[in-house]
């Protein structure tokens, strides 16, 4: 969920010497919405082969952006819903699952004023204090 924690976390995270700070990343619904639509039916019958380049499609772009960076953090809220893809892609991968009270969450979404419009679309919900829970 959207205010959640996940930018603290990544903030304590990102102090170690060997992690990078990558902020809320484009890539994974990038990848789920072209190179593997229909994404998820696309998984079942895609190869070793294939994972395996866009595994390596993903780390050339993460080496891009953060050069020299040994891990980079992707905290995107919505990157629950690619789970599988990201095990499927990177085995070693870590998660990090937040929790925080849902009346914290919401309070937290309805008081902050988001400028961007993909926020007014997407999230109706977050102007409205009785849609919001």
């Amino acid at each position: 969920m959207f205010r959640s924690g996940s930018t603290l976390v990544e903030q304590l995270l990102a102090g170690h010497p060997r992690i990078n700070a990558g902020g809320e990343l484009d890539f994974l619904p990038y990848i789920a919405q072209t190179v593997l639509a229909p994404f998820p039916e696309s998984i079942a019958s895609a190869s070793p082969q294939r994972l395996e380049g866009i595994s390596a499609e993903y780390i050339k772009a993460l080496t891009k952006f953060f050069p020299g960076a040994e891990f980079v953090t992707d905290k995107r809220p919505d990157n629950f819903l690619y789970i599988g893809l990201i095990k499927r892609l990177f085995p070693n991968a870590k998660i990090v699952h937040l929790r925080r009270n849902p009346v914290d969450s919401c309070y937290a979404i309805y008081k902050t004023l988001f400028r961007e419009i993909h926020w007014t679309i997407a999230y109706p919900y977050s102007f409205c204090i009785s849609t919001i829970a």
